[in-house]
């Protein structure tokens, strides 16, 4: 028999195809191809999700977008012998684990000691360390604990690297820099040519294999990094995902702490440009129980788009499926509900797992 598991978060891929009690299994989908009877072909379930905002389910998890390749689901293993495949989940967050402190500080400081050793984590190597620094909050704080953990004990060094192009507006190096001279590391600045998006546009796709959103398609930088042989880097991506406004907002809805709502939502309008009624508006949804979220979906009938041929979902089921109400972990608050929502969905584990393994 063998046995396989995956990560918690499901950074790392696993593919395999079980078929005619022979098991096959690859880091990437087109690694299974050869074992496809009539070569691989796109699984409709998940071109429709897709096709309908990314409207995938906890089922879509064990899904790939060809058919008869499954995905081993994030904080799985699953077993292979005569009698079968099963998979079983080994992992899932304590919700009972509250942390409950008297003063703002407090939590302020228990958040900087996960912070850190989240970053810790992530330095063992003794190899040169690249970093992404465009100046920003995310990166800066990943990159000024990186350089603290690496004083204390300097089993590697750390490169900073910000990436500009010909447009001012976006050119951000003069944050990068007083960070990274307050940190005491060196600071490369390196112009990103400005290029022809559909170049290598077929070459890419091919290597991402399914279809993806928002993912950078500048490759210069990582190119960069392997001539010189980095072989880890860090940034500050995600970073709005993990520290977010959206459940923030809606736990001070919840505890009707108003004023305080008020202020904070007409600050994050001011830095992202748009209406404060936006970020209220979130805020509501989030309160909002899912049941009247799938009922407003059926009303308004805007999933699956109009344009998307009613032949093969009413096939498929796919309405059924979408428009059930799937069962969450009921956490403490909005804050952590939307943070487990984030890492843990099918396309955002599907979108991590495809940009580690393409800028490999």
């Amino acid at each position: 028999h063998a046995k396989a598991g995956r990560d918690r978060i499901g950074i790392k891929p696993f593919h395999y195809v079980y078929q005619d009690a022979q098991f096959y299994f690859a880091s990437e989908a087109k690694g299974l191809f050869p074992v496809l009877d009539g070569g691989p072909q796109p699984d409709e379930e998940m071109v429709l999700a897709f096709l309908s905002y990314r409207n995938f389910t906890p089922e879509h998890a064990q899904h790939s977008f060809y058919q008869s390749i499954r995905r081993l689901p994030p904080a799985h293993y699953l077993k292979v012998n005569r009698a079968g495949l099963k998979i079983e989940k080994y992992w899932s967050p304590d919700l009972t684990k509250v942390m409950n402190f008297k003063t703002k500080e407090e939590y302020a400081q228990k958040f900087k000691e996960v912070f850190q050793e989240a970053v810790r984590c992530r330095l063992r190597t003794r190899t040169p360390i690249a970093a992404f620094l465009s100046g920003g909050l995310d990166s800066s704080a990943v990159v000024s604990v990186a350089a603290n953990i690496l004083k204390e004990k300097a089993t590697a060094s750390l490169h900073a690297f910000n990436f500009y192009s010909d447009d001012p507006l976006i050119d951000e190096r003069k944050y990068a820099i007083a960070v990274a001279k307050d940190a005491g590391i060196s600071f490369n600045a390196l112009f990103c040519k400005t290029y022809d998006f559909n170049a290598g546009l077929d070459e890419f796709l091919a290597q991402i294999e399914t279809p993806l959103i928002n993912t950078s398609r500048n490759v210069e930088p990582y190119e960069i990094f392997k001539e010189q042989n980095f072989r880890v880097l860090i940034s500050g991506e995600g970073g709005d995902q993990i520290v977010d406004e959206w459940g923030f907002h809606a736990d001070l809805l919840s505890r009707f702490r108003l004023r305080e709502l008020i202020t904070k939502a007409r600050s994050f309008a001011a830095e992202y440009k748009n209406s404060m009624l936006d970020h209220l508006r979130l805020a509501v949804l989030r309160l909002v129980p899912e049941r009247w979220l799938y009922l407003r979906r059926r009303i308004l009938k805007n999933v699956p788009p109009s344009w998307v041929k009613e032949e093969a979902c009413a096939r498929l089921g796919f309405k059924e499926k979408i428009f059930r109400s799937h069962p969450k972990p009921r956490f403490h608050s909005h804050c952590q509900s939307f943070t487990y929502e984030q890492i843990t969905n099918p396309y955002g584990t599907l979108k991590l797992e495809l940009e580690e393994r393409v800028f490999a």
